[in-house]
């Protein structure tokens, strides 16, 4: 697998696409045809249409060109392996352009795919997800009242779930008074010092030692 460098703050997907493209361009025992990875724009949400965008993370965004030019710094190592590679910019939120961009992305690389293909392709995955989404959001408004410490009584009533995964920079951040809000910017040498000594057990103060691990999110009741 090609050596190239990731920036230290990419998020876990792009550093998970890196990861994904080596195995599937080397650890796979069939040769793959083509590789499609497209650019994501927007995401479709329950929020379309009463927010400006509902836009995905610039980095991930531009990863599947970020990650191929790691993998094309030495040398084309998709044509060596006979694969072609397709990245077309999508617009998920946009289900009635999807179609256009998804065949204009797609048609030099996979032959003889028409226009009218590319469509009923984007309308089945379109009715999926909107099966899905709609089981989940089911789901969301039943486990709150499952009963229990935390259970919302009486039933009906209206809440809301925000969970933080500890460690994270915006853990740190608040905690320390920080802005979250910069993410880019690594915290300083010596609260990163503090933080190592007092996982250590010292006596060092600033950025709380680890505790259980959660998962980050928001269910919409």
């Amino acid at each position: 697998m090609p050596a190239f460098d990731l920036d230290m703050y990419a998020g876990r997907p792009v550093k998970c696409i890196a990861g994904h493209y080596g195995e599937l361009v080397f650890g796979q025992r069939e040769r793959l045809d083509v590789l499609f990875s497209p650019m994501i724009y927007n995401l479709p949400s329950f929020l379309s249409g009463h927010v400006a965008r509902t836009l995905t993370c610039p980095r991930v965004m531009v990863a599947p060109q970020n990650v191929k030019a790691g993998f094309m710094k030495e040398r084309d190592v998709f044509a060596e392996q006979g694969i072609r590679y397709a990245a077309p910019f999508v617009s998920l939120d946009e289900p009635r352009l999807v179609p256009k961009q998804l065949w204009e992305g797609l048609h030099d690389v996979i032959p003889g795919l028409t226009a009218e293909e590319t469509a009923r392709a984007s309308e089945s995955g379109y009715r999926a997800l909107a099966d899905f989404t709609g089981r989940l959001r089911q789901k969301s408004r039943e486990v709150p009242y499952r009963g229990g410490p935390a259970g919302l009584r009486p039933p009906g009533a209206v809440g809301a779930v925000l969970s933080d995964r500890r460690r994270s920079r915006l853990h740190e951040a608040g905690r320390l008074g920080g802005d979250p809000g910069g993410d880019h910017h690594p915290l300083s040498r010596e609260v990163r010092r503090r933080h190592h000594r007092e996982e250590e057990g010292g006596d060092g103060p600033g950025v709380p030692a680890a505790g259980p691990r959660r998962g980050a999110g928001a269910v919409a009741l």
